[in-house]
């Protein structure tokens, strides 16, 4: 059986814009009303159908992770410490053509959060939602919330699990 590192979920931002419901108050002081979230979901929604993990490294606060679908593969780098430093690749294989951007949001999520569009990350050991935009027009706005099952300064890949 192959180890799961963990999961990615990545969700146009549109389906989450609000009034600025459901982060805390330091972020709602400190984010513009478009990167705020909605309260849309009255429940959980599962993690079951989202892609894998299949590489997370992380070093000197610097996170990289990847997963690769039938439709698509995906890349995101980003940086807790400096939000807006980090950057996106998205290659589509059905459609062909490639989607890059940039990091403009990364949120710890909590352990006990109880947002129901993030509150399906408890479970992971490392919890984050990161908002990105794109480079090129549309600028698509994106969020990827990302479950991981360890925690530390290590390299994994899904084939080994371990560092």
């Amino acid at each position: 059986m192959t180890h799961t590192l963990g999961v990615i979920g990545v969700r146009p931002m549109k389906s989450f814009i609000t009034l600025k419901r459901g982060l805390g108050t330091k972020v709602q002081a400190d984010t513009p009303a478009e990167y705020s979230l909605c309260n849309t979901l009255t429940e959980s929604e599962s993690v079951n159908r989202w892609p894998r993990i299949r590489t997370a490294i992380q070093r000197s606060g610097l996170w990289v992770v990847e997963t690769v679908t039938p439709e698509f593969s995906a890349v995101l780098r980003f940086d807790p410490d400096y939000p807006d430093t980090g950057d996106y690749e998205i290659h589509r294989r059905t459609h062909g053509g490639t989607e890059e951007g940039h990091t403009t949001m990364v949120i710890a999520v909590a352990a006990d959060e109880k947002d129901s569009r993030l509150s399906m990350l408890t479970p992971f050991t490392t919890r984050y939602a990161v908002t990105t935009v794109g480079a090129t027009r549309p600028y698509r706005r994106l969020i990827w919330r990302i479950g991981l099952n360890y925690l530390g300064n290590l390299e994994a890949t899904e084939d080994t699990g371990k560092p």
